[in-house]
Formats: C-alpha cells, structure tokens, sequence
C-alpha cells in the first residue's frame, strides 16, 4: 500500500513536470517558429499570438487531466466534489464562464481585427495604450509610462475602441495658437505655417493639381475670437501617431520662439487636436 502511494505521487510528479517542461519546450518552438514565419511572409503575428497561448493552455489542460485521472484517490475526489458540492459547482461553473467568454472574444478579436499587437488604442476613462499582447483572458496595452494595463477580453469586446493604426497610420494633427486681437494675421500665419511645413517630419499629401495651384502644404485659418484674442489654426499631417505628438510638442516651442523674435503676443495656452487620418480631407477641414 504504500509503494503504490509513493508510486501515485511520483507517477503525478512526474506527469506535472513533464507537462510543464513539454508548454515550456513548445513555446519556444512556436516562438521561433512564429518569429521566422511572420518575418518571412509579413504577416499580422496577433494571429500567433493567440494560437501560442491556446496550445499552451490545452497541453496544460490534457496534462493535469492525465495526472488527476492516473491516481484512482484524486479522481475519485474530483468527482465527489463536482457531483456532491452543489454550491462549489455553480462557482466553478459561474468562473468558467467568464473565462469562456474572454476566449470567445479572444477568438473574434482574431477574426474580426478591431485591433493588432503593435496597434495603438484608446478606450474609456482615458486608457490608452499600444497592444503588447492578446492572451486567452486579457488583451495587454503599454502604456507612455512602461506600465502594462490588462483588460478582459470579454469587456474591451464590448468597448468602443480608437484605434490610431487600422488601416491608415497617418494622423492629422490639428494645433491651435492663440494671438492678440492686434497681431498681424497675415504674418503670424506665415510663421505657424512655414515652421509646420518646414519640420522633417510632416507629410506633404497635396495633389498634383493642388501644388500646382499654389495650395499650401499647412493651411491655417483663422477659426474665431476669444476675449480679444484671434484663434489661429494650422492643419499637418504626420506618418503615424508618435510622429504627430513629436511635431505638435516641437512646433509648440519653435512657433513661440519666432512670435517672440516678431513681437506677436500670444493669449491663452495652445490647444491641440488629433484627427484620424481619411476622417477629412485638406479641403473639407479648411472650412472648419
């Protein structure tokens, strides 16, 4: 009796080490597989991913399964705790619901493709963050600060998302400078505009016909007045979201550098807006 005790723990030991060095071993497998695949045929790897988890979540699965069933004590327990414990069964079954509806939406996040790893997302209360990983229970963002924010697939399957990367990257940023009601307009908009169309970074997406026709490659408008003040705003476009925030924070300080070499004062602080890209066209935001 008691060999065949110490045969069950070491037969159970042995099968949970063996299932845990095997979703060790194939992991990485997957991983360079994965790695190599995508690199190759230039592939979404959301698509990996997912498929990575999944076989490591089922080979844990038959695992455990072959060391609770191999020992006659254990299997008979789990039944006894399944069919006996009615209050612990509608538990357990209550959590495996959750977690089948976060695969399930894992599963549509997949095939529908709201979002990818690497894709940029806002989604409520301010959260935003770029897509690091889709696993079976969550989606991971990381966010500017490093920090890693983990929402439930079941709950950001149901969210109304800002993605800045499906589709078109290309973002227009829209960035506002406001001057006293005395300022030389003509000249102030020469600057926001010279310095928006000189940075390395902004697009120039005009048509042929527009260069042609003198079209400038930033316009700025004159949007309203605001207690004596002129509200200027000037329209560039820029590669991908990164691009748009860089160019904004730079053109804030070399806008007001050249004001101040002008003489033109400025009222209140600047304000800044993101537009995604295809949502209007040059035409459509000049007469905004």
């Amino acid at each position: 009796m008691f060999l065949k005790y110490i045969f069950n723990i070491t037969y159970f030991t042995i099968v949970i080490v063996a299932t845990i060095l095997v979703a060790t071993l194939v992991k990485k497998l997957l991983n360079r597989f994965f790695l190599r695949s995508s690199s190759f045929i230039k592939t979404d790897p959301t698509n990996y991913k997912f498929l990575k988890h999944f076989i490591s979540f089922l080979i844990y699965l038959i695992g455990f399964g072959i060391a609770i069933y191999a020992i006659p004590s254990l299997r008979t327990l789990s039944l006894s705790l399944f069919t006996g414990a009615g209050i612990f069964a509608a538990i357990i079954g209550f959590a495996s619901q959750q977690a089948f509806a976060n695969i399930i939406n894992g599963i549509f996040i997949i095939i529908f493709k709201p979002f990818r790893v690497d894709d940029h997302l806002e989604v409520r209360n301010n959260i935003s963050g770029v897509v690091e990983d889709i696993t079976l229970r969550h989606t991971i963002l990381k966010s500017g600060e490093n920090k890693r924010i983990m929402i439930p697939n079941s709950i950001i399957g149901q969210e109304i998302i800002i993605n800045s990367n499906i589709i078109d990257e290309r973002i227009c940023k829209s960035i506002e400078f406001v001057v006293m009601e005395s300022t030389d307009i003509n000249l102030a908009s020469r600057i926001i505009s010279q310095q928006c169309a000189d940075h390395p970074l902004t697009l120039d997406l005009r048509l042929k016909q527009e260069v042609e026709s003198g079209q400038e490659k930033v316009p700025v408008r004159l949007v309203g007045f605001q207690n004596g003040s002129i509200i200027l705003r000037a329209y560039f476009w820029a590669a991908n979201l990164n691009n748009a925030t860089l160019i904004g924070w730079e053109l804030n300080r070399s806008i007001k550098e050249r004001f101040d070499e002008s003489r033109i004062k400025m009222g209140s602080p600047t304000q800044t807006i993101l537009m995604q890209a295809g949502e209007f066209s040059i035409d459509q935001l000049g007469k905004n």
